[in-house]
């Protein structure tokens, strides 16, 4: 697959260890849908531009038959011709239109999914954050354990100390 040079360069400079980074991925997904995107819609307005030249070749050649077959019936072919330009019209507005409702909904699948990873983004760093905190006191419990493990005379002699503070039972 070939890649770009800010890609190679991004890689290098922020994952020399090869770790691919969410954020940079969800950028190049971005870019990659915004371009197949752009590239859809000019496909389709090829194939609008393909269909209107297509359709005036034959609006032509229906005039062109029409002309041949004049017998006295100017009034019939004008309508037919007005009525085919008409159609003409009204089926490019719609190719027309779909394009663009087609770009609007990548669009907005887009900006969804690049939602969804910050939202994810946030969950992932708020569990981090608890993982960390519950680590941080046990390791304060651990401690104060490991150092009365550590003395146990001391700690022998403290209880015993104790328990003449409080008198004999």
């Amino acid at each position: 697959m070939a890649r770009s040079w800010s890609e190679i360069v991004h890689d290098v400079i922020y994952h020399p260890s090869g770790r691919p980074d969410p954020a940079f991925e969800a950028h190049l997904y971005r870019e990659e849908s915004i371009r197949l995107g752009r590239e859809q819609l000019k496909l389709m307005e090829m194939q609008t531009s393909a269909l209107e030249r297509s359709l005036e070749q034959m609006q032509t050649q229906f005039s062109e038959i029409v002309s041949y077959l004049d017998y006295g019936f100017s009034e019939l072919r004008d309508a037919i011709a007005l009525g085919f330009e008409i159609s003409t019209k009204a089926t490019t507005s719609a190719i027309a239109r779909s394009a663009w409702l087609t770009q609007q909904a990548l669009a907005e699948s887009r900006d969804a999914i690049v939602r969804g990873f910050r939202d994810l983004q946030a969950a992932f760093t708020f569990g981090l954050t608890q993982i960390v905190w519950h680590q941080e006191q046990t390791n304060k419990l651990l401690t104060d354990i490991l150092s009365v493990l550590k003395a146990p005379r001391k700690t022998e002699a403290d209880e015993m100390r104790e328990t003449g503070r409080r008198g004999l039972p």
